[in-house]
């Protein structure tokens, strides 16, 4: 491919990509079933702005152009990652004194609603319950990551397949019914609303570069992953419980976990579960001018959807400039990088009926130092502005093998605490 042709392809792209970007639909609203995404903790604590820097297995998701990056076949184990939201970190740390002040003494009470000497305990309750609902309280766990990455044809072109399990809980209270003069009363009519999700899914991702070595275009990079999802869902959205239902255990397990004969809990919930399948399509490409600059613009979700429900899709625009590169310095103690995304209405935080009103709402800033880059100890510390919510994070790896990570990530519900550990070859 000639550069004049090549040059005349990349303006042809750039103006269909800004097109479709400007006719994307609006955000999805709360009744969706968005994509649960695979979230890497470098890119998190980055703010998400990871598209155009794309340099490790994260960009099997982020932007699969980035694969033909990596210069050698990389593979990644992750046993285990967990997250909780800082919602259920600061209920934990009360939850002593809130049974102390507010639960023993309603039920060592005979009448916990009108005796006059748990007036404290009762308006307690009530405030405990107003905060709550304004909380998040989500656990994360992931099982059994796999990432893996082949150069071929002179390391011109790759071949990613990543393997992930995700599961996600949480709950949450709505405020429901008319008004009541009282609070108690009022904070029965609230609604529990909880919603448990486990997810698998398999992509696989083909990457190619072209070389050019031109003045202010050495190379671009282009790339497609595909992926195959399957979901279980187990909620209560569709029909939620109020505080009140729980005032009557029996009538409550009648109406909302109606067990059969010799069925316990857990096959209850197996014949409950929403299952779902679906398939998504990115795909993504990195212009590389010169050493320490890159450009990037990604499609997510351009085709796909699971159920009977389509994917709202997602284009983002990056860049990422390594300094030291770019001022052509060399170092062996020090790396570091800087990037920024924009991306439309319908970015990751988006989904879930959140509104984007400020075009902060669509930024991600993200800042990145390593030092000891490629020795036996290296360790990296990073920064980020998620939407406008900072995020932070770090990592350890010893050995060139060990690969221990920790970051806090805050999006437009939650701010989130996250740590892992795998095996990276």
């Amino acid at each position: 491919m000639s550069y004049q042709k090549l040059a005349a392809f990349l303006r042809l792209m750039v103006l269909g990509f800004s097109i479709f970007f400007l006719c994307l639909p609006s955000p999805v609203s709360a009744d969706e079933t968005p994509l649960f995404l695979y979230r890497g903790l470098r890119p998190a604590s980055l703010g998400n702005a990871y598209e155009a820097i794309a340099n490790d297995l994260s960009a099997i998701h982020y932007n699969p152009a980035g694969l033909t990056q990596i210069n050698k076949i990389s593979f990644q184990l992750l046993p285990i990652r967990g997250g909780i939201t800082q919602d259920i970190f600061d209920q934990a740390l009360s939850m002593e004194a809130f049974l102390d002040d507010v639960v023993s003494p309603l039920t060592n009470s005979a009448n916990p609603l009108f005796d006059p000497t748990v007036v404290s305990a009762r308006s307690k309750l009530v405030e405990e319950v107003g905060n709550l609902s304004s909380k998040h309280l989500g656990v994360n766990i992931d099982f059994l990551g796999l990432g893996l990455s082949v150069p071929m044809v002179d390391k011109q072109m790759a071949l990613g397949l990543s393997l992930y399990f995700q599961t996600l809980t949480e709950f949450r209270l709505a405020k429901k019914g008319v008004p009541w003069p009282d609070p108690i009363l009022q904070m029965l009519d609230d609604e529990v609303i909880y919603r448990s999700v486990g997810q698998g899914a398999l992509a696989t991702s083909l990457a190619y570069r072209v070389d050019l070595n031109q003045p202010f275009l050495k190379s671009v990079h282009f790339g497609t992953t595909a992926r195959l999802i399957g979901r279980g869902e187990f909620s209560d959205v569709d029909d939620p419980f109020t505080i009140s239902d729980l005032l009557n255990p029996k009538q409550f397990t009648e109406e909302y976990f109606d067990l059969g004969p010799n069925q316990n809990i857990a096959d209850f919930i197996q014949e409950n579960i929403d299952r779902q399948f679906g398939y998504s399509i990115d795909f993504g490409t990195i212009v590389i001018p010169f050493d320490g600059l890159n450009l990037g613009i990604v499609g997510r979700n351009l085709v796909g959807g699971i159920g009977e429900k389509t994917f709202p899709p997602n284009v983002a625009i990056s860049m990422a400039v390594r300094p030291l590169n770019l001022l052509k310095k060399t170092n062996t103690l020090l790396d570091m990088t800087l990037a920024a995304t924009y991306d439309n209405p319908n970015g990751d935080d988006a989904l879930g009926g959140y509104v984007l009103d400020q075009l902060s709402d669509n930024l991600h800033l993200g800042a990145e130092v390593r030092l000891l880059p490629d020795q036996f100890i290296e360790v990296g510390l990073r920064v980020g502005n998620n939407q406008g919510f900072l995020t932070m994070g770090g990592d350890l790896r010893l050995l060139k093998f060990i690969h221990l990570e920790v970051a806090r990530y805050s999006d437009l519900q939650s701010d989130w605490w996250i740590g892992a550990a795998s095996l990276d070859f």
